[in-house]
């Protein structure tokens, strides 16, 4: 199994606290549900396990926020209802258009400057997996995401990095920032072999995205030990 296999699929879940179904924004339907949830986790896992920490300046756009998605709605342009004969009216060759909404609430800011709510709507098209699998702009959930500023365009672009994260893992962002810039060439693979240990000992850290972050590093550089992760995850 390759490392960075390994990491998503077993040290991310024992370090993961994912958030019960009941919080997600479902449809009644179970093959659906299913479908979401199975999407939230895989995502939640894939993304947390990819965030570059090493990339992120403090000074940058970069806030924990929730997004509080609507129910989407989806209209066909040109359409409309006769008043006289109440039918329903399209043009030729009608078009679907799905549209995404909601409220976009910042938690923190990694700048320290507070950020106002931003409310999106924007038509929606499945341009990447992993929006597919799972989309906290349609289904809702806690994000680590890029938010520039004096930027008026509201796009899935526009918020661009999106790393979607468990929301009981919030609290540990910042900390977890401030440790891994101070200590940048800890979590550089090409300094790994002399770091090893000290990144060992960081998997079984009190804050998990530092433990990931550890994990991560390890796997990039052909160092990460499965049994030795297996006997401190249990």
């Amino acid at each position: 199994m390759s490392n960075l296999k390994f990491i998503l699929t077993s040290i991310l879940p024992c370090l993961l606290c994912i958030r019960s179904e009941a919080d997600l924004n479902v449809d009644a339907s179970v093959a659906y549900h299913q479908r979401v949830v199975n999407g939230y986790y895989e995502r939640v896992i894939k993304d947390t396990a990819s965030i570059p920490w090493c990339q992120i300046d403090n000074a940058q756009d970069w806030v924990v926020a929730d997004v509080d998605a609507k129910p989407p709605y989806a209209t066909i342009p040109g359409s409309y209802i006769d008043v006289y004969s109440g039918k329903f009216i399209s043009p030729p060759n009608p078009e679907l258009v799905a549209f995404a909404l909601g409220t976009i609430n910042s938690i923190s800011s990694l700048s320290g400057q507070k950020r106002p709510s931003i409310n999106y709507k924007w038509v929606w098209s499945e341009g990447s997996s992993e929006e597919e699998k799972y989309s906290p702009f349609i289904s809702g959930g806690t994000v680590l995401m890029h938010l520039s500023q004096g930027n008026t365009e509201v796009s899935l672009a526009h918020f661009q990095p999106v790393y979607l994260i468990t929301n009981q893992w919030t609290p540990f962002v910042e900390p977890a920032l401030h440790y891994i810039q101070a200590n940048p060439t800890l979590f550089r693979p090409e300094f790994s072999s002399d770091h090893r240990s000290q990144l060992e000992n960081l998997l079984s850290i009190e804050n998990p995205l530092i433990a990931v972050a550890a994990a991560q590093t390890l796997g990039q550089a052909h160092l990460l030990d499965t049994k030795f992760v297996h006997s401190i995850s249990g």
